[in-house]
């Protein structure tokens, strides 16, 4: 094994770690872009997809493909 693919290794290990400890943390953790005039989740752990997206990926939705018009309208503001 060359040391690149070693150091690809390292990494692949490490993201993985990475990745079961966020998804572990019980506490809704997500990150949004502006997509036009919404945003668009682009990162949710678990718990953020069972709170928001009924257990389904939210990655690549928009709000309003997953919260309702109300909510979506209390919510929208406090992130512009």
């Amino acid at each position: 094994m060359n040391q690149n693919q070693s150091l690809s290794d390292e990494s692949f290990r490490r993201l993985d770690i990475l990745s079961n400890v966020f998804n572990a943390i019980r506490d809704m953790i997500f990150v949004m872009e502006v997509d036009g005039d919404s945003f668009r989740y682009i990162l949710a752990n678990e718990a953020a997809c069972k709170a928001v997206g009924g257990g389904e990926t939210i990655y690549g939705k928009r709000l309003e493909d997953v919260l309702s018009p109300e909510q979506v309208s209390s919510i929208k503001p406090k992130y512009q």
